[in-house]
């Protein structure tokens, strides 16, 4: 059997005058030149060196750091007023018939009115209604409520500061203060970023973070992309340099498998390193791809069942070296040359599962893992749907 290199089993450390001849395209992938209307943050990063101690925190997103400072507040359960709590990081939050208040230590308010909609002091407000709303703050607490989505009063507010237990603040007709347990439920997820007045929808899969902006103060629409997607780095390199130890050191089937994985393992911290933010050119447009160094390339492509992956590309290789599955149980494949032509499996060996996810590192409720909005924001980025998408053969990228 004939075997044909990887296109990364050549480390970065090699010239480029030493590669066997047409091995591999030379040059950085094109990207489109930026509008002059493009916002001034990026629409697509990868942020590598941001987890403490195993979490990281809704800063890292690059939008704000949600509107607080010291942690010097009473705990919600110690602060006894119906109606009011305080968040551990210090946010006040007041439940009325007239809707929800939200005072956070950075100066700026919210309002949740019993309608379902949430607005700032400048008049700014989001423009769908739901019955069921919780906004995520940046210290980890969640305010949950349900309202009518009418003209009807607010039925219930709660404040959550534990994992399974909460703080009652409205219920149906007057203010209480009562411990509830918080029971799961669908709810639509809006995280609080800036200086608390950014409100962005928020979605995961594996490594991956989506946001649709739903609120933001007026001066700020043109500084703020719609969407953005976030990458967690850090997942990328630690898969990558577990490689080595999950594929066999001698294969029949795929004898350059070893090598390839040694040289993606040594390369991780280069593509991906640590204390950088890695973009995609601000407006940019077509395909959902973020450059790299020497011509590398991550990718994202949606797959039939819904799937998304997220494919390493050296140059205009349409098959990538390696590529991530998106899912509930992410991992890593190596793939194969030529994999999922003339009868070949696309990947050898099973996946390598990674050590976490986007939603677990930072600490996101369960409804961050449902819903049609991860399909939303990637697509609209540029992960094309499957129907529309060209069949690649193993050389030329073909997709637009």
């Amino acid at each position: 059997m004939t075997t044909v290199p990887l296109a990364l089993s050549l480390a970065l450390a090699v010239p480029q005058g030493a590669l066997p001849q047409g091995s591999l395209p030379q040059g950085p992938v094109p990207v489109a030149p930026a509008p002059a209307s493009a916002p001034a943050l990026s629409e697509a990063s990868i942020v590598t060196g941001v987890l403490r101690s195993g979490v990281m925190s809704l800063e890292a997103l690059g939008l704000g750091a949600g509107g607080f400072g010291r942690r010097d507040a009473r705990p919600a359960t110690e602060y006894r007023t119906p109606g009011e709590a305080w968040t551990p990081g210090g946010a006040r939050v007041r439940a009325q018939r007239e809707g929800v208040k939200i005072d956070f230590p950075s100066g700026v308010e919210l309002l949740l009115s019993p309608d379902g909609l949430v607005h700032l002091r400048d008049g700014a407000h989001t423009t769908r209604r739901h019955s069921v709303l919780e906004l995520w703050l940046a210290d980890g607490s969640r305010v949950r409520a349900v309202t009518a989505a009418g003209p009807r009063p607010l039925q219930t507010v709660e404040l959550q500061v534990e994992e399974r237990f909460g703080v009652r603040l409205w219920d149906r007709t007057r203010s209480v203060h009562t411990r509830a347990r918080m029971a799961p439920r669908r709810a639509e997820l809006l995280v609080a970023l800036g200086r608390g007045d950014v409100l962005y929808g928020f979605a995961c899969a594996g490594p991956m973070v989506a946001l649709e902006r739903e609120l933001c103060p007026v001066a700020r629409v043109a500084d703020l992309p719609p969407r953005r997607l976030v990458v967690l780095g850090d997942l990328l390199v630690e898969s990558l340099q577990r490689l080595p130890g999950h594929v066999p050191p001698a294969s029949v089937q795929m004898p350059q498998a070893p090598e390839a994985a040694q040289t993606l393992a040594a390369l991780a911290t280069r593509l991906f390193p640590a204390g950088r933010v890695v973009e995609r050119p601000a407006g940019a447009v077509g395909d959902l791809v973020v450059p790299l160094i020497a011509g590398f390339r991550l990718q994202v492509e949606e797959r039939v069942g819904g799937v998304f992956w997220l494919g390493l590309h050296r140059g205009d290789s349409g098959l990538p070296a390696v590529e991530w599955r998106a899912g509930p149980s992410p991992t890593l494949h190596l793939v194969r040359p030529f994999g999922g032509r003339q009868g070949v499996p696309r990947h050898f060996l099973r996946g390598l599962r990674l050590v976490a996810d986007a939603a677990t590192l930072l600490g996101a409720p369960r409804s961050a893992t449902v819903g049609p909005r991860l399909t939303r924001v990637l697509r609209g980025l540029g992960a094309a749907p499957p129907s529309r998408q060209v069949p690649v053969n193993a050389t030329t990228r073909r997709v637009r």
